[in-house]
Order: C-alpha cells, then structure tokens, then sequence
C-alpha cells in the first residue's frame, strides 16, 4: 500500500492511502471483497506497469486526517478533495470537488490509477506530501529534485496531458472524418416542401440616408498574427499546458519555503 503524509501544524496528520481491496480489508472494515492482486513496483517499466494494469483489480484510494478516514473511493484520480468527513456505504465513485475556499487535497494520478503528486491547498498555501518509499511518485519527485530540465519537464507533460483531449481532436478528427466519409454511404433524402400561406403585401418603409463620413483605414495583419489565428486550435492546448507546468513549478517552491518556514518554527520552539 502506498501511503502519502504530510504533517501539518494546524491540521494535523494528512495522509492519502492507495491500494487494493485485499490491502485495505487486512487493516480494518471494507465495502468490497478482496482479491488477488500482484505488487506494482515505482521503477516498473511502463510496458510491465500496463500489463500488471489489465491483470489486477482497480486500485482503491481513501484520504485519512489525524488517523479518522474521511473519503473513501473507488480509484484515484485527480481533483481536489475535501478534508471533510463524507463516507458513504460504498465507496465514491467521483472525487469530491471541495470548494477552493476551504482546505483541501489537490491530487494528481495517470489515467491508470497512479498518484503522481498530491497536494494540501489552504488558500494562496500549497505544501506537498512526501511520497512513500519506492512508489512511482517518490522515482518522480527525486528525478526533478536532481534535474532542473525534469523539473521544468514533467509538469509540462503534466499539462499537456491535461489538455491532450483537445491536441487528440485536432490530430483525430480529420483522420476519422475522412475514414467515415469513406465508409458511411451516399444518401439522397428527398426533398419535403411545406405548403405557405398567402401573405398580403405590405407597403416598404421609406428609405432614409443619412449622411456618415468616410474613413480610408487599411490594415494587414503581419503574417504570423494570420498563422497564429489559422491555428489556434493546435497553439492553445499548448500554452495551456505550459501556464499548467509554470503553475506546477510555482507550487513546488512555494511547498519548498513552507515546509522550511515550518521547519524554522519548530527548531525556534525548540531552543
């Protein structure tokens, strides 16, 4: 199982704990029935990741605060998450979309259930969970720790994910136009026409013209604002996903300077 912390001076013990039904059934009281399943290693190559992805049960998730569970639900993904209590018989099927003004978990997972990043967000506050031990987020955080080109990389891959929907449709759409077109037969609908009522005519209004003055402005617009307005639809996931990796580098030294101020503060109690 793998276990997120964050210990935070005001509200507490944070943790996000991923695993499967067995893992969770073996620590206590759990809605779904357990079920084999094989250990999914952090440095796993990503051909062995999908494989072991198709072959076991889906990966469960739940966010405990101060040791009390809060959430439970049926597969990480990300979202932001509410520190509130909210369990139900079973487990969610959606994050919980907490409102931006109160505390929350910012959590950030692939699509194959694997918690890259998670996040506690309290306002402008944004601190990062240590990972757990040899999990696939512990081999990420190290490798940006170690490179400022991955540091910059992976959240811009991150971003790009996140609007890969739209880069997909402008690749995609075209190619399966083009093959439905083909496949799809000619149709001829007949033509329907709808009988019209007889309408009188109606005198025209008078034609008034008023006189306007006359302005010669001509403009061209340099050749790269023109590219720039064809393509938009291949620019703009693009800047997105760079403004998500600005974001992503921000929160990273923010969480930096917050765990070094708390760090601070403990050390000054301390003496």
């Amino acid at each position: 199982m793998e276990i997120w912390r964050l210990g935070h001076p005001e509200a507490g013990l944070l943790e996000v704990e991923r695993g499967y039904d067995a893992e969770f059934a073996e620590r206590g009281e759990w809605p779904k029935e357990p079920k084999e399943f094989t250990p999914v290693l952090g440095d796993a190559p990503f051909i062995r990741r999908i494989q072991l992805w198709r072959k076991n049960p889906a990966p469960r998730m739940q966010i405990v605060v101060n040791g009390e569970v809060r959430s439970r639900h049926d597969k990480p993904r990300g979202g932001r998450y509410s520190l509130q209590k909210k369990l139900e018989s079973d487990l969610s099927f959606s994050e919980n979309s907490a409102p931006p003004t109160k505390p929350y978990v910012d959590i950030q997972a692939t699509p194959f259930g694997e918690i890259q990043d998670v996040y506690y967000r309290d306002g402008e506050e944004a601190v990062a969970f240590d990972p757990p031990a040899g999990s696939l987020g512990e081999k990420r955080r190290k490798a940006m720790e170690e490179s400022p080109f991955k540091r910059v990389l992976y959240p811009l891959l991150g971003g790009l994910g996140k609007s890969g929907w739209a880069i997909a449709m402008i690749v995609l759409a075209p190619i399966i136009s083009r093959i439905l077109s083909r496949l799809l037969p000619d149709v001829d609908f007949p033509e329907i026409y709808l009988p019209l009522p007889n309408l009188p005519n109606l005198p025209e209004p008078p034609q008034i013209t008023l006189p306007a003055p006359q302005f010669a402005v001509h403009f061209e617009a340099p050749e790269w604002v023109v590219f720039l307005m064809d393509y938009s639809r291949v620019w703009m996931p693009i800047v997105i996903a760079i403004a998500f990796g600005v974001m992503a580098v921000r929160n990273a030294k923010k969480s930096e300077a917050k765990k070094k101020e708390w760090q601070n503060h403990e050390d000054s109690r301390r003496d």
